[in-house]
C-alpha cells in the first residue's frame, strides 16, 4: 500500500483471488508430488556424450568416452551420430565412430540411445552435410529419410542400444537450421517414426524444450518423451 509504483499491484478482489487461486495449486502440485516419490527412489543415472564435443574442448574423444565409462560408471548414454561426419559425400557412408563408441559401451553393459536424423543434440543444432543444404526441401527431406533408414538397418545389430531418438527436439525452431525451413515437420517426423518402426521394434524417444515447447506433437509421435530442464 506504501509503495504502488514499486509493486504495480491493486488490491482488487480479483487480483487477491488470483494470487490466493495460485498459492494454493503451487501446494496441490506438492501434495500430488507426494505420492509421486516412491517412483523415484532409484533413477538411472545417464549421460549425452558428444564425441564432437570432445574434439573441440582438445580432448581425444575415443580414450575420453573410455574413462568416462569406467570412473563414472553411468547406466545409459545417448549417443549423437552427426550426418555431416557420417556422409560427407552422398552415399558415401562411415559409420566407424560410432561402432567404436557403441562397442566400448557394451563392453561396460551400458545401453545407447541413439540419436538419429537431421536435428543432434549441441550446436548448431542441425548438422546436414554441405552437399544437402543446397538441395530443395523435397529433396533435402528424402535425403533425411534414406539417411534414417540406412542408420537404423546399420545400427540395430547392437543390442545394448535401448531406443531410438528421432531427432533432437525436432518441433523447436533453434540453431543454424535456415536451410530446413521448407521442410514440412510434422510429416517428415511422422515418415522417420515410421521408417524407424518398420526397422526394428526398440521404442522411439523424442525430445522437446522444457521452456520453448508445447510437448504435444512430440508426445503424439514418441513411445517415450523427453524434456530439458535448465536452471
Amino acid at each position: 500500500r506504501k509503495l504502488p509504483q514499486v509493486f504495480s499491484f491493486k488490491f482488487t478482489l480479483v487480483n487477491i483471488f488470483s494470487k490466493l487461486l495460485g498459492i494454493l495449486m503451487v501446494f496441490l502440485g506438492l501434495f500430488i508430488l507426494t505420492f509421486t516419490q516412491n517412483q523415484h527412489n532409484n533413477p538411472i543415472f545417464g549421460l549425452t556424450y558428444s564425441p564432437r564435443y570432445a574434439y573441440q574442448l582438445g580432448l581425444d574423444a575415443q580414450s575420453t568416452f573410455v574413462q568416462i565409462l569406467t570412473d563414472l560408471k553411468v547406466k545409459t548414454v545417448r549417443l549423437p551420430v552427426y550426418w555431416d561426419e557420417v556422409e560427407t559425400f552422398p552415399m558415401s557412408l562411415n559409420f566407424r565412430q560410432s561402432d567404436f563408441y557403441i562397442s566400448e559401451a557394451a563392453k561396460k553393459h551400458v545401453s545407447i540411445i541413439l540419436v538419429l536424423g537431421l536435428k543432434q543434440p549441441r550446436w548448431p543444432e542441425c548438422f546436414a552435410p554441405e552437399w544437402v543444404k543446397n538441395l530443395s526441401a523435397d529433396a533435402q527431406q528424402t535425403k533425411i529419410l534414406q539417411f534414417v533408414k540406412i542408420e537404423v538397418e546399420h545400427f540395430k545389430k547392437y543390442p545394448n542400444i535401448t531406443g531410438w531418438q528421432v531427432e533432437n527436439e525436432p518441433f523447436l525452431d533453434f540453431g543454424l537450421c535456415q536451410y530446413t525451413q521448407g521442410l514440412q515437420k510434422p510429416e517428415l517426423i511422422k515418415k522417420e517414426v515410421e521408417i524407424v518402426k518398420n526397422s526394428d521394434p526398440r521404442p522411439i524417444l523424442i525430445t522437446d524444450s522444457g521452456e520453448l515447447g508445447i510437448w504435444a506433437n512430440p508426445i503424439k509421435y514418441a513411445d517415450i518423451f523427453g524434456t530439458t530442464l535448465y536452471r
